[in-house]
């Protein structure tokens, strides 16, 4: 069995056979709140640190991790309210790992929410869906 840590949560995997995954980094007035668990990844909140790369290093390290051996279903909702170019990168990197797993033959699906009013959220989902194959759904937030 093979266990890891990202600084902020573990995972364990046996064999070609993902155990668990649990992840989680607490939101800040700069950062979202993520929850990476078995499959399952929410992004919820602003996302507009000055750079990115270093608050989204440890879900980038999880996300490569799962992707060796991933679930037959991986989930991803993005529900960001704000986003600054920086963290479009740090989220093109999250849909690049998303499109490998997807292209490996699993089942993959992006819920990519906006509100209403947000057109720059909204428009930021259909760059995204441009960009990679793997299905990204655009939600109105109710």
């Amino acid at each position: 069995m093979h266990k890891g840590n990202t600084g902020r949560g573990d995972y364990r995997f046996c064999g070609e056979k993902f155990l668990s995954m649990y992840l989680e980094i607490p939101p800040s007035a700069m950062s979202p709140h993520v929850i990476f668990k078995d499959g399952v990844l929410v992004i919820e909140g602003k996302s507009i640190p000055q750079q990115s790369a270093p608050f989204f290093e440890p879900l980038l390290k999880a996300l490569n991790d799962y992707s060796l051996f991933p679930n037959q279903e991986t989930r991803i909702e993005l529900r960001v309210e704000y986003l600054n170019s920086d963290s479009m990168r740090s989220l093109m990197n999250i849909m690049i790992i998303a499109e490998k797993i997807y292209l490996a033959g699993h089942k993959v699906q992006v819920d990519w929410y906006y509100q209403d009013e947000n057109d720059i959220i909204y428009d930021a989902g259909t760059i995204f869906q441009s960009l990679v194959e793997v299905p990204i759904y655009l939600k109105k937030k109710e």
